[in-house]
């Protein structure tokens, strides 16, 4: 989770650490200090004595922690596991079969641009053809893998062939594919849009 986490998410937790620390640490000798001695400490003095003597060395080893859980730490998977996950892949469809009276393709994922509700039909769009299908967009997403999204309720599209993406100014996007195919981004899926690019792009 913490690789995953935002700059900002993780100065909230770093902070949020620091300050549980010093909060049970300081709750901690005062409660110890009124077990074993007549008259215990008071907790503004034992949280001004943390803050004066520890506090740099609890930044420092929280700073160092989460530097290297952030970069360093993968979690490893054991045989089972990856195992699992192989064949998940390997089980998972390449290419989408479309049907249009007694006419069958097969048309490979690679080469899908995006696919559009044309009811009764879906129209799916690759570089050198088009085909109708008989099917529902939502029935379409469900055979698919992560690498298409949608961009609004009537289009889906496959983020390897996004080339560019302009803002229309009221919240929209163009969203400009391989060969030159634009297609609208509603505001509603904009943001998770812009995640998955970004993620696309740090990788």
């Amino acid at each position: 989770m913490i690789k995953e986490m935002s700059h900002q998410k993780l100065i909230l937790l770093y902070g949020a650490l620091v300050f549980c620390h010093v909060f049970v640490s300081t709750v901690m000798v005062w409660a110890i200090s009124w077990i074993f001695k007549d008259q215990g400490y008071g907790l503004a003095k034992i949280l001004a004595f943390t803050f004066s003597n520890d506090s740099s060395k609890i930044l420092f080893i929280y700073f160092l922690s989460m530097i290297y859980l952030k970069r360093f730490y993968s979690p490893t998977l054991d045989s089972k596991e990856a195992n699992e996950i192989t064949d998940t892949a390997e089980s998972q469809p390449k290419n989408l079969e479309i049907k249009n009276g007694r006419q069958h393709h097969l048309v490979s994922f690679d080469a899908i641009l995006c696919i559009k509700a044309d009811s009764p039909y879906v129209l799916v769009q690759t570089e050198d053809n088009s085909y109708l299908h008989s099917s529902s967009l939502k029935k379409v997403g469900e055979e698919l893998d992560s690498r298409f999204f949608k961009l609004h309720r009537s289009c889906i599209v496959n983020i390897d062939k996004v080339t560019s993406y302009q803002s229309r100014l009221n919240g929209d996007y163009d969203v400009c594919l391989s060969g030159h195919i634009n297609v609208r981004l509603s505001r509603n899926y904009a943001k998770q849009f812009k995640a998955v690019i970004g993620d696309l792009i740090t990788i």
